[in-house]
């Protein structure tokens, strides 16, 4: 089995709600966004040209946009739904214990 590292991002409460909050761990870029008190961990970078969604993105109708080139993520899966990316996000299994996100990094 492939060894795995869980790391601490931040506490569940430190999230707001509709909010998307970047976090760099173990040399990557890293955004937890909570929608409908649901959390969603991603890479940090468009799969376009790397524009920094925990910077530049917004959340609209459960899409994340990269405002650098309109490209539209879906927040469930990362999935590209229109835009110039042909790539989807990176997603980041996480655990919550004790209000804190642990992310699990492979």
């Amino acid at each position: 089995m492939a060894s795995v590292k869980k790391v601490k991002l931040c506490n569940v409460r430190d999230i707001n709600e509709g909010e998307i909050k970047g976090f760099r761990v173990e040399n990557k870029n890293i955004m937890v966004i909570k929608i409908d008190n649901k959390i969603y961990v991603y890479d940090a970078l468009c799969t376009h040209r790397n524009c920094n969604l925990a910077r530049m993105g917004l959340l609209k109708n459960n899409r994340i946009i990269c405002t650098c080139h309109e490209t539209e993520f879906d927040i469930e899966t990362g999935k590209p739904i229109s835009g110039l990316a042909r790539k989807p996000l990176t997603k980041y299994e996480f655990e919550v214990e004790d209000d804190i996100i642990n992310i699990i990094i492979p």
